[in-house]
């Protein structure tokens, strides 16, 4: 059982709030409305702009609390107090706390701090309350009280009782708490307490109007104690302070409210939180601004230059920014962020005008070389929630490539790429050769379908090998890869928040490992040969490759892997297989360079083949299809990227057989062209017959379904052309002569018989 001390305060305490709340409290007639301060106009603007951006379950009325709740029960009330352990003989009061327990508390706060919302008399309510609880002295416990209730008042009572009311009961508390406080610390800090709560409240719409309410109330304390100490205290710098929180919490408005419903950091958006290290990327936020407007790289860099230079341009953590002007343009960019994407094409052509991208307020972060950076990063994990979007994975390559290659963010680049690549690219690879049971990252349902799709693999496999070649083109330089610190905008009045290392990228530097040749080329075999081949067996049987298993892990592009230089015949056969089945699919226009052999090249360099041979084999396969046209350009280009005997020896075959083929065939037995035969020279047949059935198919065996002789007669031409800069035998060279000659022969027969 309480003391009877104990019970005599309670009982004082309870009657104070069941004689209020018995009483009906409209609107105070005295509460007349006020013009209201530039302060009070912006945080009504942030109150709307936040109910217009939320959707009606998440608005800020959600945690709200009534104003007319039913009345409190002795029962209650008492329950949600605070005894101490014994009377102390002499006090007239004990000191009678509420509950520890933070809902038990708001619970009962809610009725103490209730005559605040009622008329400019009823705040000496709340003073009678605490002074029979014996803890009216207790200033700031009283904030701490007062803070945790506001945050439960309706956004739109806190206007009309608060801000918007003249003579408010809420701000007579305040001056009186921020008084006696001037007075005790002679001019130190104001309603300190309160400063603390608001600077690490999450409810940034209630922040901020509790901070707009704490200025005036510091305000007006402070301007009387200005005059009764004739200057010692200055009111203006008494409330310093409270405006550079309220500039602050308005940053920390502006970017949650214009990137709604997305996840800003390791913790929910508070100035507390964002100014402790490692929680908040500022170039993050940034760069996913950029993202919502666009992902082409190429308007984003417009974009970029022309915030730089625009008009509208300002830093609202600033004095500047407390023109209405400004934060009205602020409140309408963050209205902006849910027009359509038609309407965000059009803000792009044009930037002067109210829908104003971050870029405008955070102007000393306008870095390209980080913003895209961090592109890269956010789209790489867009990417990885639908990897059906492989578009969205071009645009990943297009941003590192972007990178800036200067020596200072040379480290930057390295980190983002590697980070890239062990994130999407391993994970989907690892699942393709081993199967899901070690890929818990990738969702099998989804991308199990995916990597069983050919022209989704295919597509897959060409922007990794970019991936690939990038972090090959960095050239490693321990000093410059083991430290982040890249140059950053400074200016003589300190921005907030402010600029300094990015804590993401400062982690990804630290991670930073050199890569092993022998490991890149491992990576690079298997990725060329899944593009070039569609029988993986032979990279997962060990034939072609070994150590297979320790590819696409975290680190293994670090890892000391050898790789033999010397051709093996299993990888001879595998790119020979893979060239003839390049041959076979290919069927687009005429080609002027191999770029169709950029993975069979890859392969065949790491491994020992002579590229030029791996041409040559290209070009044999495509005239062995009958594809003539198709690289007859090409071949007169590429007399010097050729082996041109090898190519020769194979083409003679292939020409042979050609001729061969139309000799002994249907064609001739027409009258008018059996004729001919005569005409030929017959040692000459007997060697191409001889030569032609000796000879074996590259592609396929059987000839092709149609013959043409007039493609044949220009092939064989041009193989006379080549064998003159070839170094060909010159027996083989007078048989290439000879076969010009017959090849011309029939042209001529099949001419005149149309």
């Amino acid at each position: 059982m309480p003391h009877p001390k104990f019970r005599y305060q309670i009982i004082t305490a309870f009657v104070l709030v069941q004689k209020f709340e018995a009483t009906t409290h409209d609107k105070a007639s005295e509460s007349q409305p006020l013009v209201p301060s530039t302060w009070a106009e912006e945080a009504a603007g942030w109150a709307s702009t936040y109910s217009q951006i939320v959707d009606n379950k998440e608005s800020s009325q959600q945690d709200s609390t009534p104003y007319h709740k039913s009345p409190v029960s002795f029962s209650i009330f008492a329950k949600a107090l605070i005894f101490p352990n014994s009377a102390t003989e002499g006090k007239k009061k004990m000191k009678i706390f509420f509950s520890d327990s933070s809902r038990t508390r708001k619970d009962i706060l809610v009725h103490v701090f209730k005559p605040l919302l009622a008329d400019v008399f009823s705040f000496n309510v709340v003073n009678s309350i605490f002074d029979a609880l014996g803890i009216r002295d207790e200033t700031d416990y009283i904030m701490k009280c007062f803070g945790e209730w506001f945050m439960t008042v309706h956004v739109d009572q806190i206007l009309e009782r608060c801000l918007f009311a003249n003579l408010a009961p809420s701000t007579r508390l305040l001056q009186d708490l921020a008084t006696v406080q001037l007075t005790k610390y002679q001019g130190g800090a104001a309603l300190n307490v309160l400063y603390k709560f608001c600077k690490e409240a999450t409810d940034l719409v209630r922040a901020f109007l509790l901070c707009v309410l704490c200025r005036d109330a510091v305000a007006k304390a402070s301007t009387q104690q200005e005059k009764a100490t004739y200057g010692t205290i200055l009111s203006v710098d008494m409330t310093k302070d409270w405006e550079c929180l309220l500039r602050s919490v308005r940053i920390c408005l502006l970017v949650s409210l214009r990137l709604k419903g997305v996840r800003l950091g390791a913790a929910p958006v508070s100035v507390y939180a964002v100014e402790q290290d490692g929680n908040f990327s500022v170039y993050e936020w940034l760069a996913r601004d950029e993202l919502s407007l666009t992902q082409d790289h190429e308007e984003i860099s417009s974009l970029e230059k022309a915030c730089k230079m625009s008009s509208f341009a300002f830093d609202p953590s600033q004095r500047e920014g407390d023109d209405p002007i400004h934060f009205k343009l602020l409140q309408s960019s963050c209205l902006s962020a849910s027009i359509s994407e038609d309407e965000r094409a059009e803000y792009l052509v044009d930037f002067d005008d109210d829908m104003g991208a971050l870029l405008l307020f955070f102007r000393r972060y306008n870095e390209p070389a980080l913003l895209v950076a961090h592109r890269a990063l956010l789209l790489g994990s867009k990417w990885s929630a639908d990897p059906t979007q492989l578009a969205t994975l071009g645009d990943v390559i297009a941003a590192l490539k972007a990178m800036d290659k200067r020596a200072e963010f040379v480290s930057l680049a390295f980190a983002v790429k590697m980070e890239v690549w062990y994130n999407q690219i391993c994970p989907i690879y690892r699942a393709y050769l081993f199967g899901f049971d070690e890929v818990h990252e990738l969702n099998e349902q989804l991308v199990s379908p995916l990597i069983a799709s050919k022209s989704w693999l295919s597509a897959f496999g060409h922007l990794a090998l970019q991936l690939l070649v990038l972090l090959a083109e960095i050239p490693w330089d321990a000093e410059l890869m083991s430290v982040y610190n890249p140059p950053l905008e400074s200016g003589i009045v300190e921005t907030w928040p402010p600029v300094k290392p990015d804590c993401i990228f400062v982690r990804l530097v630290s991670k930073c490992r050199r890569i092993d040749t022998g490991a890149w080329d491992a990576h690079c075999v298997v990725m060329c040969g899944l593009l070039v081949s569609s029988d993986a067996s032979c990279l997962t049987d060990g034939e072609c490759i070994s150590g297979l298993y320790d590819l696409f892990i975290p680190q293994s592009l670090s890892c000391p892997t050898s790789i033999s230089a010397n051709a093996t015949p299993q990888q001879r056969i595998f790119l020979q297989t893979a060239v003839a089945g390049l041959a076979t699919e290919y069927s687009g226009r005429a080609m002027d360079s191999f770029a169709c052999l950029v993975e069979v090249e890859m392969l065949g360099k790491i491994w020992g083949f002579d590229l030029k041979f791996l041409r040559s084999l290209y070009l044999l396969a495509m005239y062995e299809l009958a594809k003539d046209r198709m690289v007859d350009e090409l071949l007169t280009k590429s007399a010097t990227v050729i082996d041109g005997p090898y190519f020769v020896e194979g083409a003679v075959d292939i020409v042979c057989r050609r001729l061969n083929d139309f000799l002994f065939g249907d064609r001739m037995r027409t009258g008018e062209i059996q004729g001919v035969v005569g005409m030929l020279d017959a040692d000459l047949c007997e060697w191409l017959q001889s030569r032609a059935e000796s000879s074996s198919y590259f592609v396929k065996p059987g000839p092709p379904s149609s013959i043409r002789i007039g493609n044949t007669h220009l092939f064989t031409m041009r193989l006379l052309s080549l064998s003159a800069t070839a170094q060909i035998e010159p027996a083989l060279r007078v048989k290439i002569h000879s076969l010009v000659v017959l090849s011309g022969t029939l042209v001529k027969a099949l001419e005149g018989r149309k």
